[in-house]
Formats: C-alpha cells, sequence, structure tokens
C-alpha cells in the first residue's frame, strides 16, 4: 500500500479505519445538527467525482467552488481531486467581475455553486466564459423553474457517480492509489491587496507539509473539535479544516449560516481556532462593547480583575513565574469574569487559538492573553504555508515565534523575510514573470519585511512596499500605527498616511457603526446616516480621545496628527478592501488623494462629491463633508 501522500488517500484511511463507527463532519440545519460518518465522507466523494468524470472532466481541468462553509464545499474538493483536477475557491461576496476574473484566470470547466445568488452570478458569465461547461448546485431553493442547459444539482452527480461506478468498477479506488504528492491539489488565490489576486498553486504536498510541521510542534488530537467557518478558499481552512481533519480524523462542524456562526461557536466550543487578525480583533472590539453596555456592577468586576488577566499574561510574556498571591487572584478573576466572557465567545476549549495572516496588533494581542484566551500568532502566507508559530510556553506579543528546523528562514540583505521548506508552492497560475520574481533557487521572497531579535524570534514589520519614511527621515510602519487605532470598540478600520514629502503622519478613519451608534443612542445623541454620525461633534470628539489614548503607546514623531472620519465603511466591493477584509492601501490612497490634502491643508473641512457603487451594480452620488481634526 502508497503511503498516504495526497488528500484523497487520506480520506481512504480514515474510511477503512474508522467507516460508519466515527463522525466525520457536523452540519446544522434548521436548528438539528446533521452528522455525516467516514463513510458518508467517502461514499459522497466517491459518487461526486465519478459523476464528475462522467461529465467530462479531464485531469488537470479545473472545478471552482463558490459557497458558504459546508460539507457540499469539502466533498467536491476531494472529488475533484481523486478525479485528478484541481478545484479552486471564490468569496462567496465576489462581484460578478471578480468571478469572471478567478474563472479566466484559472480556466475552470465546473462550477459547484451553493445557491441560487451565486448561480445567478454565473449564468450571466456564462456567454463570456466559454471554457465554462456545467453549473453545479447544492441548494435548490429559488432553482426550481430554471432551466438553462448547464445546470445539474450536486444530488444529480451524485446519481451520476453511482451509475457510473457500476459500469466501471474499482475506477474510484484506482484514481485514488495512482495521486502524486507533485500534483497540484488546489489553487488558493491571494488577498490581492496591491494588486489582482494571485493564484497560487499548491501541491498535496504542499498542503501536507504544513499539516505535518505544525502537528510536531502543536498537536492535533482526534478527538479535536473544529468549526469551519473561514472561507475554504483561504489557505488556512485548508491547513486546519480540510488537510487537518484527514491527517488527523477530526471533526469538522459546519455553522448553519454566517448569521448564526457566532451561536454556533459557542455549542460546539472547538479546540481549534485559527482566525485572521480581523476576527480577533472584532472579539477585542466585542468584547469592550459589551462591557460598555453592561451594569455598573459587571462594569466594577470587569475593571478589578482585568488588571490580574494583563498582570498573568505579562509575567508569562517574561518568562517569570507568578506567586502564590498572583494565582490565587487570577484563579478568582477566572472564575469571577474571564470564564464566562469565554464560554459567550465560544472559546472555553480553545487549546489552539491561532492568528495568522497579517499582523495582530500588540494591544490586541496582550489584552486577548489577559482573559485567558491562550492566542498565538503564526506567520503563513498562501504561498509559503504555514511558516512558524509561538510555542506554548514561547510567546511574546510582537512577534511570531522562532525559526522551525522544517522551515529554514533568512532575511535578506535589503531585510525581506525569505524562506525555504517544501510548504513552498509549486508557482502562479498564467503568471510565470510573478512566479520567476519570488520564487528564486527554491527560496520564496515574501516581501515582508522582518528581523530577528536577541531572543531568535522573527519580527515581521510590515510588507516592504508598505514601509515609509517623512521628511525628517523617520521611518515607520503603517501596519503598526492601525493596529494602535483600532484597540476600541469606536474604530473598525484606519489608515495611516505619511511619506511622499509629508511632515507628519495623519489618518483616515472608519467608525464602527454598530458600537458607535449604540452609544450615541445611549447618550442622546441623534443622527440620521452614517455620514451624519461620523461628522457629530460628540463622535469626533470619543474618536479623538481614542486617537491620543493609541498616540500614547507610539514614539512622538509617528503620532498620529490629524485625522478625518470617512463618511462611510470601507468597502470590498469598492476595491477599497480584500475578500479577506485587508486593507487596499494604493488604491485607498489613490482614491482619497484629495482628501489627504485636505489633511495636510489649512481648510477647516473637506467637501465630498462621491459615487456610491450598490450590490446590484447600481452607482449613486454622495455630496457631504468631513471635518480635518487636529488631535
Amino acid at each position: 500500500m502508497t503511503s498516504e501522500d495526497t488528500l484523497p488517500k487520506l480520506l481512504k484511511r480514515n474510511y477503512d479505519r474508522y467507516g460508519d463507527k466515527k463522525v466525520a463532519m457536523r452540519k446544522k440545519e434548521f436548528g438539528i445538527w446533521h452528522e455525516y460518518t467516514w463513510a458518508d465522507y467517502y461514499n459522497n466523494v466517491k459518487d461526486f467525482s465519478l459523476g464528475l468524470i462522467s461529465l467530462g472532466l479531464k485531469p488537470k481541468e479545473r472545478v471552482a467552488v463558490i459557497g458558504d462553509n459546508d460539507h457540499h464545499w469539502y466533498w467536491a474538493e476531494l472529488a475533484t481531486q481523486a478525479a485528478f483536477g484541481v478545484p479552486l475557491g471564490i468569496f462567496t461576496d465576489c462581484t460578478i467581475s471578480e468571478v469572471k476574473f478567478h474563472l479566466d484566470n484559472s480556466d475552470a470547466k465546473f462550477v459547484v455553486a451553493k445557491d441560487q445568488e451565486q448561480v445567478d452570478k454565473i449564468l450571466a458569465l456564462m456567454d463570456d466564459v466559454p471554457n465554462l461547461v456545467k453549473v453545479i448546485y447544492w441548494d435548490a431553493k429559488g432553482l426550481w423553474s430554471y432551466e438553462e442547459q448547464h445546470l445539474i444539482s450536486f444530488d444529480d452527480v451524485i446519481e451520476l457517480g453511482r451509475n457510473y461506478g457500476q459500469l466501471h468498477p474499482g475506477l474510484f479506488e484506482d484514481n485514488v492509489e495512482k495521486g502524486n504528492k507533485k500534483d497540484i491539489a488546489l489553487i488558493s488565490y491571494t488577498s490581492g491587496t496591491s494588486a489582482l489576486p494571485k493564484g497560487v498553486l499548491l501541491t498535496h504536498n504542499n498542503l501536507l507539509a504544513s499539516l505535518r510541521i505544525l502537528n510536531k510542534h502543536l498537536p492535533i488530537y482526534e478527538t479535536d473539535q473544529y468549526l469551519s467557518f473561514v472561507p475554504p478558499g483561504w489557505a488556512p481552512e485548508q491547513w486546519f479544516g480540510v488537510c487537518g481533519s484527514l491527517h488527523n480524523a477530526t471533526t469538522v462542524n459546519f455553522p448553519e449560516n454566517a448569521e448564526t456562526s457566532q451561536a454556533n461557536l459557542r455549542e460546539i466550543s472547538p479546540n481549534i481556532v485559527p482566525n485572521p487578525p480581523r476576527l480577533w480583533e472584532a472579539i477585542a472590539a466585542q468584547i469592550q462593547a459589551l462591557m460598555l453596555d453592561s451594569t455598573f456592577l459587571k462594569k466594577l468586576i470587569y475593571d478589578l480583575f482585568l488588571p490580574v488577566g494583563y498582570r498573568m499574561a505579562d509575567l508569562q510574556h517574561e518568562h517569570r513565574k507568578p506567586t502564590t498571591f498572583w494565582k490565587s487572584l487570577h484563579w478568582i478573576a477566572e472564575v469571577a469574569v474571564f470564564r464566562t466572557i469565554k464560554d459567550f465567545l465560544g472559546l472555553m476549549n480553545a487549546r489552539l487559538a491561532i492568528t495568522s495572516g497579517g499582523a495582530l496588533s500588540v494591544d490586541n494581542f496582550r489584552f486577548l492573553r489577559a482573559l485567558g484566551i491562550q492566542i498565538k500568532q503564526g506567520y503563513a502566507l498562501t504561498e509559503g504555508g504555514a511558516i512558524l508559530i509561538h510555542q506554548e510556553d514561547d510567546v511574546r506579543y510582537e512577534t511570531v515565534g522562532r525559526p522551525w528546523s522544517e522551515s529554514p528562514i533568512k532575511i535578506s540583505d535589503e531585510g525581506e523575510v525569505v524562506v525555504g521548506s517544501e510548504m513552498v508552492f509549486a508557482g502562479y497560475s498564467k503568471d510565470q514573470e510573478a512566479t520567476d520574481r519570488v520564487l528564486k533557487d527554491g527560496w520564496f521572497h515574501t516581501g515582508d519585511a522582518g528581523y530577528f531579535d536577541t531572543t531568535g524570534h522573527l519580527i515581521v514589520i510590515d510588507r516592504v512596499a508598505d514601509l515609509s519614511e517623512l521628511t525628517d527621515g523617520t521611518k515607520y510602519s503603517p501596519l503598526y500605527i492601525e493596529g494602535k487605532l483600532k484597540f476600541t470598540p469606536y474604530i473598525r478600520d484606519a489608515v495611516a498616511i505619511g511619506g511622499k514629502g509629508r511632515e507628519y503622519i495623519t489618518a483616515i478613519i472608519s467608525i464602527d457603526f454598530e458600537n458607535v451608534s449604540r452609544w450615541a443612542e445611549k447618550s442622546g445623541i441623534t443622527f440620521t446616516t452614517f455620514a451624519d454620525l461620523s461628522q457629530r461633534p460628540e463622535v469626533l470628539k470619543i474618536i479623538t480621545r481614542e486617537i491620543q489614548r493609541a498616540n500614547k503607546g507610539l514614539p512622538e514623531k509617528i503620532s498620529v496628527k490629524r485625522f478625518v472620519n470617512l463618511y462611510k465603511e470601507f468597502d470590498a466591493d469598492e476595491s477599497e478592501l480584500t475578500r479577506t477584509r485587508k486593507i487596499r492601501r494604493t488604491y485607498t490612497e489613490s482614491r482619497y488623494e484629495d482628501m489627504i490634502a485636505a489633511l495636510y491643508g489649512d481648510d477647516p473641512e473637506f467637501a465630498v462629491e462621491t459615487e456610491i457603487r450598490y450590490r446590484d451594480g447600481r452607482i449613486g452620488k454622495m455630496k457631504t463633508s468631513v471635518r480635518i481634526n487636529h488631535v
């Protein structure tokens, strides 16, 4: 028997080992958790894979999947791989033009879509993407009257596969056995912070190498529970969800929908919680907002014991043992406050709480650790794999951990982080020039600026392209400043502005409408729209206070001197954010260049006339003004 060096081989191993005796995945539908054993998982993948072959899928052809986290997503991916095809994921909130880019770039022949909303996007593109031959849907609601010849249901493909399997006995098993670890297992698209997303070609070995290395340093157990709610097209969901569940036979749980994910998280209380920094920032802001709305007594207890949590977190950070007094006080704090917070968030059993895909600010990191959430920061890139992560007893707020022997890291003469291991990707889809630019002699040039501190920990500063300096030569990282600014429930996004001959730092702030509006209502402040609320004097005052707080943790030369409250949220549909909710800095600074010029001018406010693009494609105009605020 060959080694289990591909994902379908791992599925076959788990089927042989567990069959109907162990639950592989659960999906909540209409308030009920439905269970699927390893036998269910295997048989559905087998039938769907043979169904795809019967419909004409050939080796190396691409199958796109667009839909929320669901067992059908996993089945489609494994089925495609078992047929020697290549799956790829598309974010559900992508616009039609973005979907077209993914289909063109990948040359997808099939699309597996969740529901009517996603099917409509694909059908609107059929004439523009001639390579596409079939659209397969798994949620039939609203699609009963559709008669397009390109459409077929997931269940119908399963049935085709069963019939095909009877005519070709043993074909699926032979295909699985013939799978090679060097085969392309997935195309995972990058965020596209500075340009169009790139399709990263990942082999089975690339994906499983990340799991093997992670398991060695941070063991994952067969009894662990995992809740799948970050997009499966995003690499970390592949490592911990798809690959992790196959490699370690853990149970994957799928929420009923995006709106219920928080409630489902609390129900499951998973052991493994990998989130991007933005989600951890949202959790920290949620806790702070809850405390603002809490009763006087609860706020008093929280304010009394939070310093105890900070003390214990700092002692651990400094590798110092707490005294019996602090241990006892912390036990009381855990019972009185922290346990309730973790239970409410569904993080009570989170043994591996991980942040990766960007830098989590020191303030948020320290705050979460103070609450007893044992979060660890990792350094992971779609192209480079799960490069490293904090160890249990060696967590430092400002770093991403010490390098592992299996994942060599070096710093170039230009200060760029360069990594090399079997996790490093095979190249970019249809972009050999970009591949050659970042892949040199087996080493991946990450584009991140970083250095090793005196303890051997890696500190990643920012993207090399984003580092900037003021006219006096003071260098700074916009990302670091933005992390400080966002450590508050009142600020959702921030863009730090400087460089390009400027003498000081300014910022564009997007308020957290939910939290700020709740505060305004409690304070008796009337408002009509987001734009109106953002410019209310009371709101400007509270944002000024929060920026002053952030400035206390910044060197004077890079503290924020002026700011504007943006009249709306930053929006991925308007290309200001990536689909993973990262700021597209170059585009954003270009779009708001007149507003930025006003931040460095003498006028007290700036008149805005702009286009607003709605999700249905309509374009509207907005006229308003924003105040230029001095800190």
